[in-house]
């Protein structure tokens, strides 16, 4: 059998593998009293300072600062021999450009067991960050524009609908408020928001004259208002959203006991977002001016969903709204 040391490709690829190591990480070591008693050459590699350099760095400092946190190099969990999670931290290089590493952390024991000192691993990250803070500006950017572009939808449906102007912000508004007080994450308020900014973009296909209607509407009427959240739906269905927006719209007219539209789905059919938003919907539709009639007030409002819980309405839902209204001073 061949040795490696007379494969030429197997040397080069060891001799590669160990440069690339030597541009990417370096490591040092420390006694037991966190004092450093080695440091590799390769940190003259990764971060521009000599040996001599980069100790008489960690004397002056005695230890590293990060942007997001700060880490004594090494923990106390290592030097206490605990196991400790790779954590990431700042280090600028010697020519001032930031660099990131990920440090691992490994104590080093006698045959005792005692702890002697502790070897960290420090591995240059920085491209991989870059890169992390590269995407999440353009997730930004993005978002960015979807949120505007939500919003010229939104001012859409209100220019056709004067007596609704403000609805769906105000409806919003509150929905977001519900979502928070009852302990979403972040990303299902968001979906949320999203979802209300537009949640009768269906309107549209509606002709102005019955939605501005000062009178009771026809039960002809009423069903071409009810068409909306379908609407709606086929509008946005094609839209590749992070968040089920397109459903929540469709949904938010629904209503536990199946009484509502468009489909007549009941219970835990209904997204907790379409029932969040729904009730958020009606409480600001009572409390606001309407064509055929003048508003109803805020009270009104949480009598009627406190009447129609666990019938109409998500109980849980229901109670924060009041809650938020009686105890948190919410306000449209």
């Amino acid at each position: 059998m061949t040795s490696n040391l007379n494969n030429p490709v197997s040397n080069g690829s060891n001799a590669f593998f160990l440069e690339n190591l030597k541009k990417s990480y370096f490591i040092y070591t420390c006694n037991a009293e966190g004092e450093m008693t080695y440091i590799s050459s390769s940190v003259s590699n990764v971060l521009g300072y000599s040996q001599d350099e980069f100790l008489e760095l960690i004397h002056k400092s005695g230890h590293y600062f990060s942007m997001s946190d700060r880490h004594d190099v090494p923990s106390e969990n290592s030097l206490h021999g605990d196991k400790t999670e790779p954590y990431e931290t700042l280090i600028p290089h010697k020519n001032g450009k930031p660099c990131w590493f990920e440090v691992s952390e490994f104590p080093i024991c006698n045959e005792t067991g005692a702890v002697e000192g502790v070897e960290c691993i420090f591995h240059n990250i920085s491209a991989r960050k870059e890169a992390e803070l590269g995407l999440q500006a353009s997730v930004e950017k993005l978002r960015k524009a979807l949120a505007g572009t939500i919003q010229a939808m939104a001012h859409t449906v209100e220019t056709r609908d004067a007596y609704t102007a403000g609805h769906q912000r105000r409806t919003t508004n509150l929905a977001r408020s519900i979502a928070q007080e009852m302990g979403l994450s972040e990303y299902e308020v968001d979906g949320i928001r999203m979802a209300g900014v537009i949640h009768d973009l269906g309107k549209i296909s509606v002709p102005s004259e019955i939605l501005s209607k000062p009178a009771k509407l026809s039960s002809l009427e009423f069903s071409l208002i009810k068409t909306h959240p379908q609407t709606g739906y086929d509008i946005l269905k094609g839209i590749d959203f992070q968040w089920p927006i397109a459903r929540i719209i469709l949904q938010h007219h629904e209503r536990l006991d199946g009484s509502g539209y468009p489909k007549g789905i009941t219970g835990n059919e209904i997204m907790k977002e379409a029932k969040i938003l729904s009730v958020a919907d009606v409480v600001e539709a009572m409390s606001s001016h309407r064509p055929y009639r003048p508003t109803l007030g805020t009270v009104a409002a949480l009598v009627e969903i406190t009447k129609k819980k666990n019938i109409l309405y998500d109980a849980e839902v229901v109670d924060t709204t009041v809650h938020l209204f009686t105890k948190k001073n919410f306000q449209f």
